[in-house]
């Protein structure tokens, strides 16, 4: 670990993070990249928990679909206790909008979607 005197090298690290605020760049990336999760899900008709404010999105997937995007190498989190259905997908300022693209796709080829294209609107 370190000793308190060489926090200057964990120093470093931060004055980095706040130069020129990179951390808000970042923050801001990320947020802009969950909303682009967002709009993918409100095009597959997958219900979100709550409004989306930062760069998490909480949706209730059935099963069956989250054993296929984790077999197609998607990653998410199961959320709260097991069964419960709810999944959080999180943002970063590493996302590109092509990895969102690339899960829309994922998405759109999955059974769940095939499923509701074909149920007629209300």
């Amino acid at each position: 670990g370190q000793l308190l005197s060489k926090t200057r090298f964990f120093s470093a690290q931060f004055l980095a993070y706040l130069q020129d605020d990179l951390w808000i760049k970042n923050a801001k990336h990320a947020n802009q990249m969950a909303q682009l999760l967002l709009d993918v899900f409100n095009q597959h008709h997958i219900p979100v928990q709550c409004p989306v404010q930062a760069n998490e999105i909480f949706v209730h997937l059935p099963a069956d679909l989250v054993k296929e995007l984790w077999e197609k190498g998607c990653t998410f989190y199961e959320w709260e206790y097991p069964g419960s259905n709810l999944y959080r997908f999180v943002t970063s300022y590493l996302t590109k909008p092509e990895d969102i693209n690339r899960f829309s796709k994922i998405l759109s080829e999955t059974s769940y979607t095939t499923k509701t294209k074909t149920v007629a609107p209300l």
